[in-house]
């Protein structure tokens, strides 16, 4: 049961993530931006050569792919023994591990078929404050979250998922040892 688990989530986060980016480059690259919510959330076409935040983008290209490659596998091991570790009723954190591995296998996927990966969601808040006297702007603030996918999104929520589940753990074992 915990490899059809482990494969459901995982798959299921890759398709996913790999159809909205093929629907991105077919009907956004070379696009303007789709804005859904003004001034807050929009659609773009952007790539990323390195891993998240754009660590590595600038390591020359064999050596780039070597390391991404590297951590990666690391990464997807560690998942592999961490998860088959994990005691049968521990199924939110199996959840959380699946989704990561999926994540984690749709941006690999992108970096090695493109040799990117693709980024289209994009968050955003921009503030201007114009003086009416004057016509200048005299304050503005941005603020704006690297460009990230449904890959991002499943590994950034599942470690918040892991990181909850691991401290709920805690906090039932300090509790049984005070007993």
């Amino acid at each position: 049961m915990k490899i059809k688990r482990l494969l459901y989530w995982a798959v299921t986060v890759f398709v996913l993530d790999q159809l909205t980016k093929f629907w991105v480059l077919h009907a956004i690259a070379g696009q303007q931006p789709i804005v859904v919510i003004p001034n807050f959330f929009e659609l773009v076409y952007v790539t990323n050569r390195g891993a998240a935040f754009g660590i590595f983008a600038n390591l020359p290209d064999p050596y780039r792919a070597y390391v991404l490659l590297g951590v990666s596998g690391i990464a997807v091991l560690l998942i592999f023994f961490y998860y088959f570790s994990l005691p049968a009723q521990a199924k939110g954190m199996q959840i959380a591990l699946s989704l990561i591995l999926g994540g984690a296998a749709g941006n690999l996927y992108d970096r090695f078929a493109r040799g990117e990966v693709v980024d289209f969601l994009r968050v955003h808040w921009y503030e201007k404050w114009v003086s009416w006297g004057w016509g200048k702007t005299v304050w503005e603030f941005k603020l704006e979250w690297p460009s990230f996918n449904v890959a991002d999104m499943a590994i950034s929520l599942a470690v918040i998922w892991l990181l909850w589940a691991l401290i709920k753990e805690e906090r039932k074992t300090a509790s049984a040892e005070e007993a």
